[in-house]
């Protein structure tokens, strides 16, 4: 694969690559963030530091999910 790949495929298997790592983060990101969730209950403003959590929960979700479509799109089209 890699012998008989152009230039845009390889372009197109680096972003693939960076977009896998990216991929690899979200895990250990979600436990970090839940362990932030898990502090917010002890808190008085529970409600207000809940609702910060769960934006934050949203938004590495639809990351993770644009990240993992660019994977799979960048390897299908090279390999």
């Amino acid at each position: 694969m890699f012998r008989f790949a152009t230039k845009f495929d390889v372009l197109l298997m680096t972003i693939g690559s960076i977009s896998a790592l990216a991929m690899g983060v979200a895990l250990p990101s979600f436990s970090y963030i839940w362990g932030q969730m898990t502090d917010a209950f002890a808190t008085q403003n529970m409600v207000d530091a809940s609702k910060q959590t769960l934006l934050t929960f949203l938004w590495v979700g639809i990351g993770v999910f644009f990240v993992g479509w660019l994977m799979f799109a960048c390897w299908m089209i090279s390999g």
